[in-house]
């Protein structure tokens, strides 16, 4: 009988290939935060918004303005998927009830009660705001990854949040000892 073990990447970073067909993704580091049978979610590391104040922010969601506040955040556009949907990528430091712990170091919460929280200093020590995310339908990714548009990476604490996002992609390549010169656009033939 012949059985095929499936390798699901959740807690991993996607690195997108030099030869990245979808522009969407080019030079992208993406966490993957969930993937299983039925498909994968991530967000995207390197892709900041803009620099938004705390007040700004809440105000927009429509939250409880936090007074004497000028916590400025740098927002990312976690993936091109619902950019109206928020995520905080965190340190395990901080949980609230809708928080989802994806490696022991990395947590993720989607409810607006961890932004208003940073202004009372209850927040999570390392964090990065996000809007949007990327998905894949069952066997997408795993088809995407056979034609060599990612690399594969272990994610750190310290590479998720400290990092600058302008040398994400560059730093995730070099740590997987690749020199990104010689990554080639397709796979060989024996």
């Amino acid at each position: 009988m012949n059985s095929i073990q499936q390798t699901y990447i959740t807690g991993k970073l996607l690195i997108a290939m030099p030869h990245m067909p979808d522009d969407r993704f080019k030079n992208s580091v993406i966490f993957i935060y969930n993937h299983d049978a039925e498909g994968a979610f991530g967000l995207i590391l390197n892709k900041p918004l803009k620099k938004i104040n705390l007040n700004e922010l809440s105000e927009d969601l429509g939250l409880k303005k936090i007074k004497d506040n000028d916590y400025n955040l740098d927002i990312f556009l976690g993936g091109p998927v619902d950019i109206t949907k928020g995520f905080v990528l965190h340190s395990n430091d901080y949980t609230e009830e809708t928080t989802q712990s994806i490696t022991p170091d990395i947590k993720l919460s989607t409810s607006t009660n961890v932004l208003e929280n940073m202004g009372k200093q209850e927040n999570p020590g390392s964090k990065i705001v996000l809007f949007g995310y990327a998905s894949w339908e069952a066997g997408q990714l795993e088809q995407e990854i056979a034609d060599n548009e990612w690399l594969i990476a272990d994610a750190s604490k310290k590479f998720i949040f400290d990092c600058e996002s302008s040398k994400k992609w560059n730093k995730s390549i070099s740590n997987l000892g690749v020199n990104v010169t010689y990554l080639a656009s397709f796979g060989g033939n024996a």
